[in-house]
């Protein structure tokens, strides 16, 4: 279940950015949660995602209902994107759908950019 944050507590301390241009928003499941960060670049969905350690198991379906609840929510939505550091977390991205689009370095740190497209009924 996706629901908006109220408080920013934990999302702050797991690094999330949050200013005027960031929803977030947290999908629970007893007691898993993890943590979406997004904002609007044009007809996508930039999104960051941030758990606990207990969590991360659940990261998959999480990312995969969110990826739902967008594209059902937002119509305007044609992809989301990410910023991934770990290539763990860009191994579990490909398993959700998202496919690489570029890799490079962020202030020093490797980064790849991936992208979920919204799947158009023909």
């Amino acid at each position: 279940m996706l629901e908006p944050v109220m408080d920013m507590s934990t999302a702050y301390l797991l690094g999330l950015p949050m200013n005027e241009n960031y929803r977030v928003i947290k999908w629970k499941r007893g007691d898993k949660t993890v943590y979406f960060s997004i904002t609007r670049q044009g007809n996508a969905i930039s999104m960051h995602i941030a758990a606990e350690k207990k969590s991360y198991t659940s990261l998959r379906v999480a990312a995969n209902e969110f990826c739902e609840a967008v594209f059902e929510q937002y119509e305007w939505c044609e992809c989301i994107l990410g910023l991934v550091g770990k290539q763990s977390v860009v191994n579990l991205a490909k398993k959700c759908g998202f496919e690489v689009l570029t890799k490079g370095e962020l202030r020093g740190d490797p980064v790849t950019v991936v992208q979920r497209k919204r799947e158009w009924a023909e």
